[in-house]
């Protein structure tokens, strides 16, 4: 009997391979049949989705401890203080990542899987400015670099430009509400695609599903490639509106 495996693009052979070999030297089984191998693609597949999702959460972190690391370079020593204390919340996470001050927030959003511009949103309410206040999507595209930087070394960037124990202290329980693991990750390296440049978009120019009273909980994904208003982080400055 035969069983035949049809790839798809997103599929290494050569590391499917590796594990499915690994999986079988790890038993004493000489006998194997076709619903023995199908079980253990079946593994391999919930393996392979864990590593993924836990990809997907470096690469957020990563884009947050990247626009953290820029704005405390980039804007006035002033707001050392209120820039870090933006950063989530002390105790718990917050509905935004950065809230800067009553009336400006950012919600920063990081991809690494294509040059396209395309954003994932857990909720309208991502969307949603603080009363009387503004609000802007960070847009991050990253690639895959064995050469470039992880979360961890972003880290310590961090705490060179906050310079005081104090202001480390605050920044590490932060990173414990974050996720430690994640801020913290060694392993997977990345670096910004210098072709698709970090863009600020006012959460306006962002478009979202109509409302509906009956309709809750909605998930979306967003194309910015063509959207109005986007405009290079790097420079754009935030301090106007820091009051």
């Amino acid at each position: 009997n035969c069983v035949f495996i049809n790839a798809t693009n997103s599929l290494d052979s050569f590391e499917f391979v590796k594990a499915i070999s690994g999986l079988l030297e790890k038993t004493d089984r000489e006998d194997w049949g076709a619903r023995d191998i199908l079980d253990m693609i079946s593994t391999y597949q919930e393996i392979v989705a864990k590593d993924e999702k836990r990809k997907e959460e470096v690469i957020g972190v990563w884009g947050e401890l990247y626009v953290l690391n820029l704005l405390l370079k980039n804007e006035a020593a002033e707001h050392k203080v209120q820039i870090l204390n933006g950063w989530e919340g002390r105790q718990n996470r917050t509905l935004h990542d950065f809230n800067l001050s009553a009336t400006v927030v950012l919600e920063v959003k990081t991809s690494a899987f294509s040059d396209r511009r395309i954003h994932h949103f857990n909720g309208i309410s991502q969307l949603i400015a603080p009363s009387n206040g503004v609000g802007y999507v960070v847009s991050v595209l990253l690639l895959h670099d064995s050469s470039g930087r992880s979360c961890h070394e972003i880290q310590m960037d961090i705490c060179e430009h906050l310079g005081s124990e104090r202001l480390i202290q605050e920044f590490k329980a932060r990173i414990r509400v974050r996720g430690d693991a994640l801020c913290n990750d060694k392993h997977l390296r990345f670096s910004v695609n210098k072709f698709q440049v970090p863009k600020i978009y006012p959460f306006g120019s962002v478009p979202r599903p109509d409302f509906i009273e009956s309709v809750c909980n909605v998930k979306f994904d967003v194309i910015f490639d063509n959207l109005d208003g986007g405009l290079p982080f790097w420079s754009f400055s935030l301090c106007t509106d820091l009051k």
